[in-house]
């Protein structure tokens, strides 16, 4: 299943941590200072489509997409054997669980924050856990 993650700090993190997976970004015509999004896109492999900001406002269902979204499918789950597995080798290893996040495009900057902290997984109610 794909999604739409929208706005320019979640659109370069997802570019930044899954670059393979985005399937296109959608750039607003008038937008400005995001030749640098557009660019890693294209290296990705990524199709870039010009629209208008209406088409982005309809398939993002929001008008705070800043003029930018990237389609890419959503993280996979991992089951919760997994992640203790994981936590079972590493005993240092830090997990991230969060609750009642409603705004799916939040995942990948969220996701990133604690990988600086040397991260082993995170959980969402909605799409379930990643190891």
């Amino acid at each position: 299943m794909t999604s739409f993650i929208y706005g320019v700090n979640p659109v370069r993190e997802l570019l930044r941590r899954r670059p393979g997976e985005v399937k296109q970004i959608l750039v607003g015509r008038k937008e400005q200072g995001l030749e640098q999004l557009i660019a890693a896109a294209q290296k990705a492999g990524a199709s870039v489509t010009l629209v208008n900001r209406n088409e982005l406002d309809s398939m993002t269902n929001s008008h705070e997409h800043q003029g930018i979204a990237a389609e890419a499918p959503l993280p996979q789950a991992a089951a919760i054997e997994d992640i203790l597995e994981k936590i079972a080798r590493n005993p240092q290893a830090l997990v991230v669980l969060l609750d009642q996040i409603e705004d799916p495009q939040t995942w990948e900057p969220l996701s990133a924050r604690p990988n600086a902290a040397a991260q082993t997984a995170w959980s969402s109610p909605s799409t379930g856990a990643r190891a």
